[in-house]
Order: C-alpha cells, then sequence, then structure tokens
C-alpha cells in the first residue's frame, strides 16, 4: 500500500513480488494478494472511460469499490449508482441523496427507494456508521432544498426519505460521545445571526440554526447543560443594559421547537463576556461555557477571557473552559493564546460538534 501511495502501480508489483517470496504462511500470502488485486482495481478503475460503465459495475461488485473511487464520467452512470447503492456506508449514502434522486430509473423503483430508506432508518447501521446528528441535519437540509447550494443539480425529494432523514436525525444522537462536564450554552440571537455559517460558501444553515443545533445536542448528550441566549443593549454596539434569559430547552426538546425559542429571542448586538457573569451572578457551577455567535465578538465592560478568570477565581473553579464558535470565518480572536482553557472556533461543519465536546472533556 505503501509503494503505491508514493510510487504507483509498477513500483508495486515489484514490491509485491518480493513480498511474495518472503512470506512465511498461506495466510499472508492470501492476505497480500487480496490486498494487490484490490489496488490493481483502483488503478484499472481511474482508467475506465464514460462508455465503461460495465466494466465498472463489475470492479464495485467484486471489489467493493465506493463512489470515491469512481471516474466523474462514470458518476452519471445510473447503473453505477445502481451497484454502489448495494454497499454504500451511511454517510456516502445521505450526502449523495441529492445526485441518486436525480436518476428517475431509481427513483421511480420501489425497490431502490425502499433499500434506502431502509439503510437510512437502520438502528444498527446507525450506531456502526457513528456518523454525528449534525451530518445528518446538513444532508437532510441539502436534500429537502431540491437543490445543491452549489452548482445547478435539482431534483425532487421523495417524502418518504425526509422522513427517514428525521429518523435518523434521532437515532445519531447516541454516537455523540459527551464530554460529561458542566455544560453553559449561550446562544448569540442578535439579528446577524440569519445570515449562513462559514460566510455562507456553500453552507446549507445559519449561524442560528448552527447555534441551536449545537445547543440541542449538547443538550441531548450531557449529564448537566444549561442554556441561555444572550444580546446586549437595543442600539448595536450600544453595551448600557445587558439582555440574557435562559432557555427551557430538555432533553425531550424536538429541534422544531428549539428553533422557535431561539427565534423568538431575536434582539440587540452581542457581548460574549455574559455568560460567565450570569453564572457568576446565579452561582452557577460551569465547567465550560460555550458561546455561540457568528462574527459579531464584541464585549462591553469587561473582556469574555476577563469574565472567565474572575468567574474561575470566585467561584473557585479554576479550570472552568471558555469555547466561542464564530461561525462566520473573520480574524476574530477572543481567547487569551497563553490560557489553554480557552479556545476560539472560526467558522463551522460537521466536525465543530466533537471538536468541542473533545476539548470541553479534555480529550483535546
Amino acid at each position: 500500500i505503501y509503494s503505491y501511495l508514493t510510487s504507483g502501480l509498477e513500483k508495486t508489483l515489484k514490491v509485491s513480488e518480493a513480498i511474495r517470496k518472503k512470506m512465511p504462511s498461506p495466510c499472508e500470502l492470501s492476505n497480500a494478494t487480496a490486498v494487490l488485486d484490490f489496488i490493481i482495481a483502483v488503478e484499472k478503475a481511474k482508467g475506465l472511460g464514460p462508455d465503461k460503465g460495465k466494466e465498472m459495475c463489475e470492479l464495485i461488485e467484486s471489489h467493493h469499490l465506493v463512489r470515491e473511487h469512481i471516474p466523474s464520467e462514470l458518476l452519471n452512470s445510473v447503473d453505477v449508482w445502481i451497484t454502489l447503492l448495494k454497499r454504500m456506508p451511511l454517510t456516502a449514502l445521505i450526502r449523495s441523496l441529492g445526485k441518486i434522486s436525480t436518476f428517475t430509473e431509481i427513483t421511480e423503483c420501489e425497490p431502490h427507494i425502499q433499500g434506502i430508506v431502509d439503510k437510512i432508518t437502520d438502528k444498527n447501521v446507525i450506531e456502526r456508521s457513528k456518523i454525528h446528528p449534525l451530518t445528518v441535519l446538513l444532508a437532510h437540509l441539502t436534500y429537502g432544498h431540491g437543490g445543491g447550494y452549489k452548482g445547478s443539480l435539482t431534483w425532487t425529494p421523495d417524502v418518504r426519505v425526509v422522513s427517514a432523514l428525521d429518523t435518523a436525525f434521532e437515532l445519531s444522537f447516541k454516537n455523540v460521545v459527551p464530554s460529561s462536564k458542566r455544560i453553559l450554552n449561550a446562544v448569540d440571537v442578535s439579528g446577524s445571526m440569519t445570515v449562513s455559517c462559514t460566510g455562507g460558501s456553500g453552507m446549507s444553515i445559519t449561524c442560528h440554526e448552527a447555534a441551536t443545533v449545537m445547543a440541542l445536542i449538547m443538550v441531548r448528550t450531557e449529564p448537566f447543560c444549561h442554556t441561555v441566549f444572550f444580546s446586549s443593549g437595543k442600539d448595536r454596539c450600544c453595551f448600557q443594559h445587558s439582555e440574557l434569559e435562559e432557555i427551557p430547552l430538555r432533553k425531550e426538546t424536538s429541534l422544531k421547537e428549539a428553533f422557535e425559542m431561539t427565534q423568538r429571542g431575536n434582539f440587540g448586538c452581542t457581548d460574549c463576556a455574559l455568560p460567565m457573569m450570569y453564572a457568576l451572578s446565579k452561582k452557577i457551577e460551569i465547567d465550560t461555557f460555550i458561546v455561540y455567535t457568528d462574527s459579531e465578538t464584541y464585549w462591553g465592560d469587561i473582556h469574555p477571557s476577563e469574565a472567565l478568570k474572575k468567574y474561575r477565581t470566585e467561584m473557585n473553579i479554576p479550570n472552568a473552559k471558555l469555547v466561542v464558535m464564530g461561525m462566520q470565518s473573520n480574524k476574530f480572536s477572543i481567547a487569551d493564546p497563553n490560557d489553554p482553557g480557552m479556545m476560539d472556533v472560526v467558522g463551522f461543519d460537521s466536525a465543530s460538534p466533537q471538536i468541542v465536546s473533545d476539548f470541553s472533556g479534555d480529550r483535546l
């Protein structure tokens, strides 16, 4: 494998022959032969043209090749996609639903659609895949939109598939590895949170939606999680008074209900120090503060990093942490670079929740 990655197939064949001569057992020889056969199949797939769909299907069947092995010219072959569907991993499947749905030979074939629905809703498949709820949600939003947020691809969403994605979203919460810390979610509800994440470059979710989903994931998976939404002042960047309200998010709260709760609080601009000062005033014991905002990372009378330090001292929780998630990327910096208990997350994607959880749980 290393020879193939670094030197190509020709060198691999020579290395393989040398290895074969040294193989002490039939089992090792069989394993080496299987690896070489797979590498040869991958290399052969690279060279297939748009008229070689049958050969591509045979390689998929015999060597279990996946979508990433398929040349782009053959990704318009319905036969190739039907063959891929037989063993397609769950994450690849939900991310490919849009493309798959452009083929009437699949969408109008009951066995194909039922097979897709069965895999998406299979508890065992979801558990083995370790797929994160946010990954499912992003695929759900794209599929339900009926068109890619990049490019011109369009399709008609199937209500059965939409319902299956709803089910998969709920089931996938069991895959989340909690930090097992005391969490305070602080959701920015300023007006600018309605823009798309990461500057709007193809993301199918707004900063408000992403923040709400992140907060709900934490509530459902962490043993203790307190949630508030916050802002400051009615006049933009006027910090004469603060506004922060608790959100009654519970483990049984649905995503729709969570969206409705956070949408009610669309006011003011942003003060990222408020969550720490609020917890201090209420004497709430918190291990990790998570602030969800877009790119507005302002503060009022006290800097967020200083607010955290004040909280640590007065609450005698010296290891309390702060994560500021600026879901639209800009050059903001709130965390003290000399403090290992603070982290800025710039931008947003499906890896963000695990990064935050690992940092909170001392795994990062």
